[in-house]
């Protein structure tokens, strides 16, 4: 039931930000992948790269059918920049400090600044600060408590800062 609430919670914060256009699609999908994924990263502590992937592939093919249709390239190269900006820089921050940062977290907030840029630049800062700065709060919280020391999982943090962002800058 929880995981109804969250994604029935999700869609419609989308329905009542999101403008109707081709674009919607994308960001229904991936607000039921996307709680999937946070779901899936609780508790095995894993973000499958092919739901991820599929979160990429959904979205970019609703912006090009966005473009196609006259809404112009301009959002879509916005949201291709942002998407590959953030994934690479956090893949430079994985990859310099090995087991702090998966893969999947990369790809995760990749999608997540990717669809966010099809908004605006606006959003794509704001979701992805808002979901690292979410993450800073738990990692902090966990240790200042005591509670399992294993790794927290990011995709929890990173859909609320999708959410977040979608919430104050649509």
């Amino acid at each position: 039931m929880a995981t109804a609430g969250a994604t029935g919670a999700a869609g419609a914060i989308i329905g009542a930000a999101v403008p109707p256009t081709f674009a919607l699609p994308a960001f229904w999908v991936f607000a039921v992948l996307g709680v999937g994924l946070a779901i899936i990263d609780a508790r095995c502590r894993r973000l499958p790269h092919r739901l991820t992937g599929a979160l990429w592939a959904s979205s970019g093919l609703c912006f090009v059918v966005v473009a196609a249709t006259g809404g112009g390239a301009q959002p879509v190269i916005r949201a291709a920049g942002a998407g590959f900006a953030t994934a690479a820089v956090l893949l430079l921050v994985a990859l310099a400090l090995p087991g702090q940062l998966g893969l999947g977290d990369v790809m995760f907030a990749g999608a997540v600044t990717f669809t966010l840029g099809w908004l605006s630049w606006q959003a794509a800062v704001i979701g992805i600060l808002a979901g690292l700065l979410t993450q800073g709060v738990v990692v902090l919280a966990v240790k200042v408590f005591g509670r399992d020391q294993a790794a927290s999982p990011m995709g929890p943090a990173l859909l609320t800062g999708w959410l977040l962002a979608i919430a104050l800058t649509a």
